[in-house]
């Protein structure tokens, strides 16, 4: 009887060790999952909503250029005004992010549009040339985002 009890001990003791060692092995592997996940968060999703960010800014001041044309509104000069600091900070945060090399080559060619962008006061807006260059900086700059933007959803498949 003794015997018996000594051999049940055992055996739940062995037990716990190997639910023990188990939990163990997932609590690595939870671990390895939180990395993961912070990766892609660090390396995609920031740098997406900055691509995000900078497409909407972009867009907007095409437009208040382009309004500017009809009529020539303060509202709408200040409202472009307003982007510009927007636009610089993002376009300093986006290089803190993960980037591939050839992330970094097509962003370093949207930095120098958006270094050109930023630097069209609305009250040039008047000028045929100023409006015709805004559209041409804006088109390249909203093509090199969208090229971003597809090299971020190749590299997030790639970490799947």
């Amino acid at each position: 009887m003794k015997k018996v009890k000594i051999l049940i001990i055992a055996v739940l003791a062995a037990g716990a060790i190997w639910i023990f060692g188990k939990a163990i092995n997932r609590s690595g592997d939870l671990t390895e999952a939180s990395k993961s996940i912070s990766g892609l968060y660090e390396d995609r999703l920031v740098a997406a909503h900055y691509i995000y960010q900078l497409n909407d800014i972009i867009q907007r001041k095409r437009v208040i250029v382009e309004r500017l044309e009809q009529v020539n509104s303060i509202v709408l000069a200040e409202e472009s005004l307003a982007l510009t600091p927007q636009m610089k900070e993002i376009t300093r945060k986006y290089p803190l992010t993960v980037l591939t090399e050839e992330e970094r080559e097509v962003f370093n060619s949207f930095g120098l549009l958006a270094e050109e962008i930023a630097v069209i006061e609305p009250s040039q807006a008047s000028s045929y040339e100023t409006r015709d260059r805004m559209r041409y900086l804006t088109s390249e700059a909203l093509t090199s985002l969208r090229a971003l933007s597809a090299i971020q959803l190749r590299e997030g498949a790639n970490l799947a």
